[in-house]
């Protein structure tokens, strides 16, 4: 599967509506009785994230265009600049959902999509 990078043209994900999300994978058994058990099942899980993106009508052109072509309409993979333990790193995700193009005011909308690390 094709990896696309975020292009330069495109602006980073805003502060607002920004969400992380650790994956999780453990296992918590609650017995009848007592504290919780809780083990570890899983080493890799994936971190999921909540991107929104306030662009002008040439970046939501040029996000259009990458999402019909470059991304094949969300099948391929894509490497966007996200907040990681306080630094901005890249990192390499698979777009579960986006969320319909929201016009904020004037000439500026809002692109949302919950994203998931592979």
């Amino acid at each position: 599967m094709a990896t696309i990078t975020w292009p330069s043209t495109l602006p980073k994900a805003s502060v607002s509506g920004y969400q992380r999300k650790r994956g999780d994978g453990r296992v918590i058994t609650k017995p009848e009785q007592g504290p919780r058990r809780i083990r570890k099942r899983f080493e890799n899980v994936p971190d999921e994230y909540s991107l929104s993106f306030v662009m002008n009508l040439q970046q939501l052109a040029i996000w259009n265009d990458l999402w019909d072509d470059d991304l094949n309409g969300g099948v391929n993979y894509l490497t966007v600049p996200v907040i990681e333990n306080g630094v901005e790193s890249n990192v390499t995700v698979q777009i579960i959902e986006v969320s319909p193009e929201t016009p904020i005011r004037g000439r500026l909308f809002r692109v949302s999509m919950q994203v998931e690390t592979v």
